[in-house]
């Protein structure tokens, strides 16, 4: 492999890498035990024994993470090795003794530049706080109203930092996702689906990745709806700032003049097949005044929000705003956006 000089600064990126949020890249979660130690579930392909729970830990170390499984299958099928350090356990989990390769995948995972260049260090992997992991703790259907279950961080200055992780093992194609008319397509577009992981918060959830309007590396959290019946129907993150993100506007076109405004998630996947791309959702039935500052660069804005009470509500009270800022109008949905046929949508947006 030609590399040019050019290889993984594997000391740095086993500083600037945590265990929990790289444990949580493959679905599990680890939980604190203290003194900078954790325990969980065994993840590795050489695990075997499901009855051996919480064989595994974790901990920081003054060399960096360091990791051990004591389950005997384990151990037995990893020729003796108890654990190793962090570079161990990915080289195990992608079957892959590269360590080139396994560096590579770090640097791109969690969004460092943690590289040598003949042998010199080249730019410094960023100091950055560590990235909330998403396993912190933390009949007639009704209309589909986010509710903002981290609102007092509402009110916290600062951007929301992209996540130091993605979520992995999402299930594009589970039941529940066709159930609300959404294809596996579709989901696999938005990174939408089912997860089966050990996450706290988002377990036996449909999970829905938000970026930022820029959209580059990692989403900045994820949301989770229940399938179940069970409340809060949508969850956030702890610190998660919804007041500032617009879900979807990173696929938008700078160029784009028009913008639809939707409410729930499900309804930007709804329009999104039926062929409309220049939408977005303010993940809830208000929006902020960062969120209409960021509507006020388009030359027009289409408000779409549900013809309930709550949705004409929110209509009312944002024509004026965004009015003052540029051309707005408001359309009355024949029904909750998320159950709109593709027909239905294109003959009400006159396409």
């Amino acid at each position: 492999m030609k590399t040019n000089g050019k290889k993984p600064d594997l000391a740095r990126i086993k500083k600037a890498v945590s265990f929990p949020d790289l444990m949580t890249r493959y679905g599990f979660q680890l939980k604190a035990q203290g003194g900078g130690s954790f325990r969980g579930k065994c993840p590795l392909p050489t695990h075997t024994r499901e009855t051996d729970d919480n064989s595994f830990t974790a901990a920081l170390k003054e060399s960096g993470w360091v990791w051990d499984c004591f389950s005997n299958s384990c151990i037995a099928n990893r020729g003796g090795k108890k654990g190793g350090n962090m570079l161990d356990f990915v080289m195990a989990m992608e079957k892959d003794s590269s360590l080139f390769r396994i560096g590579t995948k770090l640097n791109d995972w969690f969004g460092l530049n943690a590289w040598l260049i003949n042998g010199q260090g080249a730019t410094t992997a960023e100091s950055k706080p560590q990235a909330r992991s998403a396993a912190t703790e933390s009949q007639p259907r009704p209309a589909e109203k986010p509710v903002d279950t981290a609102a007092a961080s509402e009110t916290e200055p600062g951007e929301n930092k992209p996540l130091g992780f993605r979520l992995q093992h999402i299930d594009f194609k589970h039941p529940y996702l066709a159930q609300r008319g959404i294809t596996p397509e579709t989901a696999e577009y938005f990174g939408v689906g089912y997860f089966p992981g050990n996450s706290k918060l988002l377990k036996g959830r449909i999970v829905f990745p938000i970026w930022n309007a820029r959209g580059e590396g990692n989403p900045v959290a994820y949301a989770g709806r229940s399938i179940d019946g069970s409340e809060p129907k949508y969850v956030f993150p702890p610190g998660f700032k919804k007041s500032l993100e617009l879900w979807n506007l990173h696929r938008i076109p700078e160029a784009a003049d028009h913008v639809i405004v939707l409410e729930g998630l499900f309804s930007v996947m709804r329009f999104h097949q039926a062929g409309i791309r220049n939408v977005v959702s303010l993940m809830g039935s208000s929006a902020s005044e960062e969120q209409i500052r960021v509507l006020a660069a388009f030359s027009c804005v289409t408000l779409c929000l549900d013809p309930d009470e709550a949705g004409r509500a929110a209509t009312a009270a944002l024509l004026q705003p965004i009015a003052r800022l540029t051309h707005v109008r408001a359309l009355e949905l024949p029904g909750q956006a998320d159950e709109l046929e593709p027909e239905t949508i294109r003959k009400l947006l006159a396409i």
